[in-house]
């Protein structure tokens, strides 16, 4: 630049800004919480106790408590006489039992939470924004509602498998004896446990909904009882396999095909053999369900999973009562995936897709259904995967955009990528 020459001025742009304003609902227009009346809390309250009975019917089986209930009660609506062997219809108390102890319970929680209360969130308010609370020495990684849950079925288990083992050996049964006691309870455990397997594993389980639980966490419960029921069926499968080899007698855990399946050891045998085609289906579930195998392949975890069907079908042949133990809990996987099937028919319309740097994609919905700020809504692109489903965080406000709702994509993966190219 000469020395003379005119200083160079440049020009300065000035940032325009726009004002931003949150609307503000005036007390006229804000529509109105659920109504908490004396009724609806006193409703959800007995929904609670009817669980918590339900449960508590289940684990105390083959405690000490149930005699009175059998002897006194049942044996004599059946015409059953303990002492008298085959008197009355001995096999209609265990069928009993579970209707009035467990299935009726469910039908009128159910039938409560559908068309009493509607499935309001957060019914009694302290209580159920207590069991939302992550306590701090839990990390804040837990609920009270969570806590509540594992210490039931920590301690029902432990509870089960007491009383079942405690009940069948004494000081003076031998080792031998003793190892075909711990298959049997360990098969019992398993049972005990899949009672209670499907039922985190649904978007519309009203026992998660009363303890606060959201769907993303039940499924993280539904794997750890899936652990638990791998193990145990496991156990009693190797202590089965010792208390036969104790015996000599490994010949009676395989099918025959040339014997009497009608009674005797041609019975006992495809009874055996049923129970290694319902745990074979099972293990192969529990192995699909590892974490490589389900983000990988997730459509092998997903086929494999219908393997539940031949499973619960070999268990009942195994041991014929069990239909008895996974009726309420099969029935209430049915018509809580009716529901949620019933909620993905109607069409979806995306007002906006738009590609932003980083690799983010913002979504915008069309959306009727009241929402709030941070709730989950669950996304399936059909061109990409048939199966997937993949839970987004709600990044709008009805305050803002009313009868819209706005979800971000990272894509992390081949889903969220592929997804990404689908949408722009």
């Amino acid at each position: 630049m000469a020395p003379n020459a005119p200083p160079v001025v440049h020009d300065e742009v000035t940032p325009q800004y726009h004002n931003v304003t949150t609307p503000v609902y005036r007390a006229t227009t804000t529509k109105p919480d659920p109504v908490q009346s004396a009724p609806s809390l006193f409703v959800h309250w007995i929904i609670g106790l009817l669980l918590a009975f339900s449960v508590f019917t289940v684990t105390v089986y083959y405690m000490p408590i149930r005699d009175p209930i059998t002897t006194n009660v049942l044996n004599k609506w059946w015409d059953v006489n303990p002492k008298v062997k085959g008197s009355g219809h001995s096999e209609m108390t265990m069928p009993t039992y579970f209707f009035f102890g467990v299935v009726l319970p469910v039908l009128v929680s159910f039938l409560l939470v559908r068309f009493v209360t509607k499935g309001v969130q957060a019914p009694v308010p302290h209580l159920s924004h207590w069991l939302q609370r992550k306590p701090r020495f839990a990390f804040s990684l837990v609920s009270y509602g969570e806590i509540l849950f594992l210490i039931v079925i920590t301690v029902g288990n432990v509870l089960f498998f007491y009383y079942f083992y405690s009940a069948r050996v004494t000081a003076k049964t031998s080792y031998d004896k003793r190892i075909g006691v711990a298959a049997k309870t360990l098969g019992f455990s398993t049972l005990y446990n899949m009672a209670f397997l499907a039922l985190p594993a649904t978007r519309h389980c009203f026992w998660m909904e009363w303890l606060g639980i959201p769907y993303a966490h039940g499924i993280k419960y539904h794997r750890w009882l899936g652990i638990v029921t791998i193990l145990a069926l496991f156990f009693h499968t190797v202590f089965y396999i010792k208390d036969y080899a104790n015996d000599d007698d490994l010949i009676g855990l395989l099918p025959c095909f040339n014997c009497n399946i009608g009674a005797g050891e041609g019975k006992s045998r495809w009874v055996n053999s049923f129970g290694w085609l319902s745990g074979i289906s099972m293990f192969i579930m529990g192995l699909t369900s590892m974490p490589f195998i389900r983000r990988r392949f997730y459509n092998v975890f997903y086929v494999t999973h219908f393997l539940f069907i031949p499973a619960a079908y070999f268990a009942v042949l195994h041991w014929g009562n069990i239909v008895i133990w996974l009726f309420t809990t099969t029935v209430l996987y049915i018509v809580n995936r009716m529901m949620s099937s019933a909620t993905i028919q109607a069409p979806v319309v995306i007002q906006k897709a738009a590609a932003y740097p980083h690799e983010v994609t913002e979504l915008v919905f069309e959306c009727a259904t009241s929402y709030q700020a941070g709730d989950i809504v669950y996304i399936k692109v059909p061109s990409v995967s048939k199966t997937q489903w993949h839970p987004f965080s709600v990044a709008s406000t009805p305050l803002h955009t009313p009868g819209s709702l706005t979800v971000y994509i990272k894509t992390l993966g081949r889903w969220s990528g592929q997804s990404t190219i689908v949408a722009i």
